[in-house]
């Protein structure tokens, strides 16, 4: 998930995240789940389903600026996101694919004073007898994590009408093994003008 601090927590408690405000409309970055000691999974948040291709611009409100605007919502700051939008021209189609590969930097020291036992969730003081284990298997058991994702962005229009639609698919790899991530974006903005020095957006 998604976490942003603007300057230092506010609350020991509640959220220190700001408040975050797409194209006009202010959005809860709410979390769905976290891992703990128990289980659990990260399940994503709502910021994390935006696709970055579409951002245009960021702006960031603090204090009393943020206040005035958006109340008691804004306390911990604002960021403004706008997206990008059609715009008057030919039309233009934008393909984009990134891809990045990620690995173990640096192993854990090797250590035989704890471990984990069979029946419990934490870990506790075992004695340095019983299975040596070299680096080499702690090496076999990472992966090479990679990062793959492939966009396509359509926009244009007419002095009455403009249009952008964008589609990216990202499919991500971890460095241990299972932890893998799938996701699609979807995105279609249209602005007719229907009086003159007037106009509706969809």
């Amino acid at each position: 998930s998604t976490k942003v601090i603007l300057r230092g927590f506010k609350s020991l408690t509640g959220s220190s995240e700001p408040l975050y405000v797409i194209d006009g409309i202010p959005i809860m970055n709410i979390k769905r789940g976290q891992p703990g000691m128990w289980g659990g999974t990260d399940q994503g948040d709502g910021l994390s389903q935006l696709n970055p291709d579409d951002i245009e611009s960021i702006n960031v409100l603090k204090g009393l600026n943020a206040s005035i605007l958006y109340g008691s919502q804004g306390a911990n700051g604002v960021i403004l996101i706008t997206t990008k939008s059609g715009k008057e021209g030919k039309t233009k189609v934008s393909l984009s694919s990134t891809t990045t590969f990620e690995s173990v930097l640096k192993y854990p020291e090797l250590q035989f004073d704890y471990g984990a036992i069979d029946g419990a969730k934490e870990s506790w003081s075992t004695t340095k007898g019983g299975t040596k284990y070299t680096e080499q298997q702690m090496k076999d058991f990472f992966q090479t994590g990679n990062n793959i994702i492939n966009s396509v962005t359509v926009s244009g229009g007419n002095k009455i009408t403009t249009a952008y639609f964008s589609y990216s698919n990202t499919t991500a790899r971890g460095i241990v093994p299972n932890n893998e991530y799938g996701k699609n974006n979807l995105s279609f903005k249209q602005s007719t003008t229907i009086l003159k020095d007037s106009g509706r957006s969809l």
